[in-house]
């Protein structure tokens, strides 16, 4: 806008403002049929171009139009800035990337498909990204990768696979120590017989293999050998009972476990399906949970009543060999003794302080539970999760200027530049978001 044209030509900018607008539509004034086609009319048009705007008759003045290209400059340019990214190279920067303050960015976000590899994703894409350079991405152009959430998902699913391999030794180890050699290999086998099969029916049942499902594995090993444990010994108990190893007094020994281990594992399945009945947010991500563990409780228990028997007969000792593994795990049976009885025997023996135990633990058991009526422990919706950025979020007073709400951010930019470990910062600025990634 021109002020002094305004003024000579006695121009309002309200006056300007309404004549654009009522310019600037297009109104629908009827309709009409011919033969066996219908029209619809209307009337003007919306405004396509500046020489449209410029083309406006805002007023008359001694007989002569005065346009809006009479009181105003009319361009075709940039729109005011809505949003500005910037990008800071930290103290920790990242090898092989040059040190910037400040420089202008563009943020493009790639989001996978539901059911897709995330990491087998991300590794393609920077695959691409690298073949881009040179080519469509010139040289003066920098790519920096802020957020690679396919490596920390990778990180995170190596992470849980050892922690599956530890829990399988330490379960493997506790075995050993316990029932003896043999019967320790017949256990430890179940377990990777049954992970496999788990697996393979996650596959069958469209279920993804990842952090939740994984540690539905880990949370289950501890329960998979149960049922084995509780087979293989029996049969070696039978087996010196009897002193015979033959296979006949194999398949007895399962059948006189067999009612109780079965309910003992339903009991188990009973405690955790449950969980699958969760609504809300928390119901897909924790599904993987009693859904895998239960198919793992399963199998585990058809593993114990078919693969169990036949492979202990496989391994069976001569019956020296099994008495001398009966006299090494009465040893170890009469050193936990010392312990034990102690404490068990004057619960079981006196009324009193058995009564007093047994209400000890219920108080105890609620008092547990208040704790999260009183916000003594924290409680989340999901789990911290470990990556290696995070964003700082700054509320400005509504209505603050583009500019202002800049200075305010790079002042706290130049603040966290500070820090040691920071590699870089990308500022992002927008009429309704500001946030700062580290």
């Amino acid at each position: 806008m021109d002020p002094g044209r305004l003024a000579g030509f006695d121009v309002t900018l309200d006056t300007m403002a309404a004549t654009i607008r009522s310019a600037n539509g297009e109104k629908g004034t009827g309709s009409m049929e011919t033969t066996d086609t219908a029209f619809r009319v209307s009337s003007g048009a919306f405004l396509r171009s500046a020489e449209d705007v410029a083309r406006l008759v805002v007023a008359s003045r001694h007989g002569q139009p005065v346009y809006v290209r009479d009181l105003a400059r009319v361009v075709d340019g940039p729109a005011e800035a809505e949003q500005l990214v910037t990008y800071h190279s930290g103290p920790a920067g990242i090898e092989g990337e040059p040190a910037t303050d400040g420089a202008s960015a563009v943020t493009i976000a790639i989001a996978k498909k539901e059911g897709t590899n995330g990491v087998t994703i991300a590794k393609n894409i920077l695959k691409r990204l690298e073949s881009l350079k040179g080519n469509l991405i010139p040289d003066n152009v920098h790519a920096s990768v802020t957020r690679d959430y396919g490596k920390t998902a990778n990180d995170k699913v190596n992470e849980l696979l050892a922690a599956l391999l530890g829990a399988a030794i330490a379960v493997s180890l506790l075995c050993w120590i316990t029932i003896g050699t043999r019967p320790a290999v017949v256990v430890i086998v179940i377990i990777p017989v049954v992970i496999l099969i788990t697996i393979w029916s996650a596959w069958v049942l469209d279920y993804t293999i990842n952090r939740v499902s994984l540690f539905a594995l880990i949370f289950a090993i501890g329960i998979l050998v149960d049922d084995a444990t509780v087979v293989v010994e029996n049969i070696f108990r039978r087996w010196l009972h009897d002193d015979d190893t033959s296979v006949e007094t194999a398949v007895d020994a399962v059948r006189e476990v067999g009612n109780p281990t079965i309910i003992a594992t339903l009991t188990v399945l009973s405690a955790l399906l449950p969980m699958g009945f969760v609504s809300g947010m928390m119901g897909p991500y924790m599904l993987p949970i009693p859904l895998l563990a239960s198919v793992a409780m399963i199998f585990s228990l058809f593993a114990a009543f078919v693969f169990t028997p036949w492979f202990a007969v496989k391994l069976r000792p001569e019956m020296e060999a099994l008495k001398r593994a009966e006299v090494r795990e009465g040893k170890i049976q009469d050193g936990i003794g010392r312990y034990y009885r102690p404490l068990i025997e004057p619960l079981v023996n006196n009324r009193f302080k058995g009564k007093i135990f047994l209400w000890s633990i219920v108080i105890l058991f609620f008092l547990a539970c208040s704790m999260f009526y009183t916000q003594a422990v924290t409680v989340k919706m999901l789990p911290f999760d470990n990556k290696p950025e995070f964003n700082v979020v700054v509320n400005m007073p509504e209505g603050t200027s583009l500019p202002v709400t800049a200075n305010v951010t790079y002042s706290l930019v130049r603040a966290l530049k500070e820090l040691p470990e920071v590699t870089a910062l990308l500022a992002v600025l927008c009429r309704y978001c500001i946030a700062i990634q580290l």
